[in-house]
């Protein structure tokens, strides 16, 4: 069976957040990404679960979103058993050119953001850093 037409972007990729407003702070304040919805619950929808939580998106120049949930009444997560598995988690956002990377990594530094890199990669020129 053919599949159908591949999807065209990025709807949104949904991670838990600890703390929504210092969330807020950092992706539209820091990021000066939109905060474009917010949806508060008392279930989740697709599972019917009772588990209250805070879902927010935020918004990226060409539509796609970052969501985050916040659910007070879940356990934390428990620690990673592989350093490598914090690294390996993550996303990648794009910018244009390598001077618009470097000028993110000098925003990002004058804001209290820890930045490792830039990294040329050879087909990515990269900064990591945590939200």
């Amino acid at each position: 069976m053919t599949p159908p037409t591949a999807p065209a972007m990025l709807s949104h990729a949904a991670f838990i957040s600890g703390d929504t407003a210092k969330t807020a702070d950092f992706y539209a304040g820091i990021l000066g990404m939109e905060l474009v919805a917010a949806v508060l619950d008392d279930k989740i929808p697709s599972t019917g679960e009772p588990i209250p939580y805070f879902h927010s998106f935020f918004r990226m120049a060409d539509g796609s979103t970052i969501a985050f949930f916040e659910a007070p009444e879940l356990p934390p997560p428990s620690p990673d058993s592989h350093p490598a598995y914090a690294t390996f988690r993550h996303f990648a956002m794009q910018v244009d050119t390598t001077a618009a990377v470097d000028e993110w990594a000098a925003h990002l530094t004058a804001n209290g953001v820890d930045v490792l890199g830039p990294v040329d990669h050879g087909i990515i020129y990269s900064i990591y850093f945590r939200d």
